[in-house]
């Protein structure tokens, strides 16, 4: 194939530059894309198939924990492989689980056929976050990628229930399966691998880091809180008597919203620490969730959604920055989305087993609980922090 170059797979580029940069930000928005809009895709299913509450919670969790099993596959083998070749063929695997998806009529093998899109769509995240781990901002690539990510999650927000109504269920499994190519072209302008092999002093430090080791498991809490908000939200709004057209413009809003956090936490950078923004933000996301309590009208509900959308996308860059600043030797950052995929996929899942019929107090008391053991983590990593060899500190 003569139009593609012979060192396509091997060719080093610098992953600083803005090509780069907006590579990393589209892999990362467009690979795991039935995240960014799973409130709309989760109530359509669910109507679709005349799913359960419970049902709603594993379906929301299936994608999740295929994403948790290959970032871990990726955990052990991101040293030994060919990191451009991977995300192709990580991307294939999308690409054929969502077209397999527009044939499915029934739940059990939707189900299986959603945890082999994450088990791509978790490829290549791991190697997204692998790669910014490489560059010289971490903290602001990674809001340049959450920042696109919410860009393109409002246009699916507010166009998906059109989408729907007219084409079915089905053409959002081939807007998946479309969006998850169109990144590709791209792929050559990501890192080729992890670079120089780590000697065995830094190995073993790694593996023995209790800070690295305890900044994701606070990421991963954090996320748990998360997936139990986005898996369930749009059933809130339904039980409290909202229409869905007007649950899917809220979310539109807060996808906007999110967008506009983003890109003040890349203008932001650490010039203010990091710990200072995850606190307020999680003093945000907990008045959010109070006002949801009960059966929100129109305006609370679209109040408690602004507030929590924005300081939700506003907190992860600055959780990300914690992370890759502990990390003496730079494994944790292909782990970051293992751990957000265990707190994504049991947030839903342990929401399936404490969400009522119309009832969702247990609910906002485990989201609640989340952000507040989180944040207490993040700052005991802060607090235990020691330099990076080249000089960076954690704050």
């Amino acid at each position: 194939m003569k139009f593609i170059p012979t060192n396509f797979l091997s060719r080093k580029n610098d992953v600083n530059r803005p090509v780069s940069i907006l590579a990393i930000a589209l892999f990362s928005a467009l690979g795991p894309y039935v995240f960014q809009v799973m409130p709309v895709y989760i109530s359509a299913a669910a109507t679709a198939f005349s799913l359960t509450e419970s049902q709603v919670g594993r379906l929301a969790a299936a994608d999740l924990f295929g994403i948790l099993a290959s970032s871990l596959l990726m955990r052990l083998i991101v040293q030994r492989i060919n990191w451009r070749l991977i995300l192709i063929s990580a991307s294939g695997v999308v690409v054929i689980t969502n077209l397999f998806c527009v044939s499915t009529e029934a739940y059990g093998p939707l189900i299986v056929l959603r945890f082999g899109a994450g088990l791509g769509a978790g490829a290549v995240l791991s190697l997204v976050m692998a790669s910014v781990g490489q560059t010289r901002q971490p903290d602001r690539n990674v809001a340049i990628a959450i920042a696109t990510q919410v860009a393109l999650a409002s246009i699916g927000l507010v166009g998906l229930p059109y989408l729907i109504d007219v084409f079915g269920l089905s053409s959002v499994y081939l807007l998946f399966a479309i969006l998850t190519v169109l990144p590709l072209p791209l792929v050559c302008q990501l890192p080729t691998s992890a670079g120089p092999k780590l000697s065995k002093q830094d190995r073993n430090q790694e593996e023995s880091s209790p800070n690295a080791w305890l900044a994701l498991i606070a990421s991963s809490i954090f996320f748990l809180g998360q997936g139990a908000f986005w898996g369930y939200i749009g059933q809130v709004g339904a039980s409290a008597g909202l229409s869905a057209a007007y649950v899917s413009k809220v979310l539109g809003l807060g996808a906007i919203v999110g967008f506009v956090s983003a890109l003040l936490a890349s203008w932001l950078g650490h010039r203010y620490g990091r710990i200072k923004p995850i606190g307020i933000s999680s003093f945000a996301m907990c008045v959010a969730v109070l006002l949801l309590g009960g059966k929100p009208d129109e305006i609370m509900f679209l109040l408690a959604c602004q507030v929590y959308l924005f300081f939700w996308h506003f907190s992860i860059a600055f959780q990300v920055g914690i992370i890759v600043t502990v990390d003496h030797a730079g494994k944790a950052a292909v782990s970051i989305p293992a751990f957000q995929a265990i707190g994504l996929a049991s947030g839903p899942l342990i929401g399936s087993f404490i969400v009522g019929a119309d009832n969702f107090s247990q609910l906002y008391s485990l989201i609640l609980i989340a952000i507040v053991i989180s944040f207490i983590l993040f700052l005991i990593v802060v607090k235990r922090a020691t330099p990076l060899k080249n000089g960076a500190v954690c704050r």
